[in-house]
């Protein structure tokens, strides 16, 4: 969708990019024109909650009014990266916003929009109560495609989809055509609630599309904390696009297999700070880090490293076995955010 998108191993949010997610899928994927009808009236009924989302540096998202008072949900990687956020709404007027709380590791945030005295806005009611079946209808209402506030009819294809560890967990899958710029819209069930945030999109094994949404079910609380300021990092090691030692690997390098080599080590994050050595900081001829295991448990690939590091929390120290020019060191670091834009 922007710039700042998180692009591990072929998992993506909505940024351009599909994943492959094997999945079996035994509920309809067709809607019916009586589907596709009863899906426009909802569009209608509640088109008017919908914002559009422009961020500088330049970007483009989704939102919606869950206050009549400009409060604004959206997907947390929307606004990660933003120096100024805009709230849009149907009738185009665009106003300034400010990020409230937010959860990186659900994907989710609140935004403030700074609406005149006067400005009357109509939110959505979420759906925190009843989860969603397959073969449930629902529908996005995005950005995508050069669109404006438009609608994206589908079915519910899977619950409890956990696509990757970057990902946010227990996600829902659907056959909504959605695209980036549709990040962060609402997500509607046939009775206009919003039952979820739309974050990524990808394709099956077998190539069928899916899109996947973050759940509100059971959330209504946690809603309320991020209103009140709550705000949750998720940890990072600071480094990006490890490559695994495979077989092939290791003989070209002529290190053992196993562990998962540092392509980059981010400026000023954690890794950083704790002298961790990429491929764009040692020399042409010398072998970057390779890490070998966190806090212990044997890590080969960039999966089992989020996994692993996502178990602490912002501000936790662990400790990275690493193989450093021949030598298996132990390297101390403290989870830190990743490094915002400048």
């Amino acid at each position: 969708m922007r710039r700042s998108w998180f692009v591990m191993a072929l998992l993506v949010y909505l940024g351009g990019l599909g994943f492959m997610q094997a999945q079996q899928n035994q509920v309809p994927r067709t809607l019916t024109p009586e589907n596709r009808q009863a899906l426009q009236e909802v569009f209608t009924q509640h088109r008017t909650s919908a914002v559009r989302i422009e961020t500088l540096p330049e970007g483009v998202g989704s939102g919606f009014f869950i206050n009549d008072r400009g409060l604004v949900m959206t997907a947390y990687h929307v606004a990660r990266d933003a120096n100024r956020l805009f709230v849009v709404t149907t009738d185009e007027r665009r106003f300034p916003a400010t990020v409230v709380g937010y959860d990186e590791l659900r994907d989710l945030a609140l935004l403030q929009a700074q609406l005149p005295a006067g400005v009357q806005v109509s939110p959505l009611q979420l759906e925190t109560r009843a989860a969603v079946r397959p073969g449930d209808l629902v529908l996005n209402i995005g950005n995508s495609r050069n669109g404006f506030i438009s609608p994206r009819p589908g079915l519910v294809t899977g619950i409890d989809r956990s696509i990757a560890p970057n990902f946010p967990a227990g996600m829902i899958s659907s056959t909504m055509p959605l695209a980036p710029g549709d990040s962060g819209g609402p997500i509607l069930n046939a009775q206009g609630r919003v039952v979820g945030v739309a974050v990524a999109i990808g394709y099956s094994e077998v190539g069928e599309f899916s899109s996947y949404v973050a759940p509100l079910v059971g959330l209504g609380e946690f809603v309320a904390q991020m209103q009140a300021g709550f705000r949750r990092d998720a940890p990072y090691i600071g480094i990006s696009s490890p490559i695994p030692v495979t077989a092939e690997v290791a003989r070209q390098l002529n290190v053992p297999v196993g562990g998962v080599i540092i392509r980059t080590v981010i400026a000023g994050g954690a890794g950083d700070r704790a002298g961790l050595r990429g491929l764009n900081s040692v020399g042409p001829n010398e072998v970057p880090d390779i890490i070998l295991s966190v806090e212990g448990v044997q890590v080969n690939d960039f999966n089992q490293l989020v996994t692993e590091v996502r178990k602490k929390s912002v501000g936790d120290t662990v400790t990275l076995t690493v193989r450093r020019a021949g030598q298996i060191i132990e390297v101390r670091l403290t989870l830190a955010p990743f490094p915002r834009n400048t």
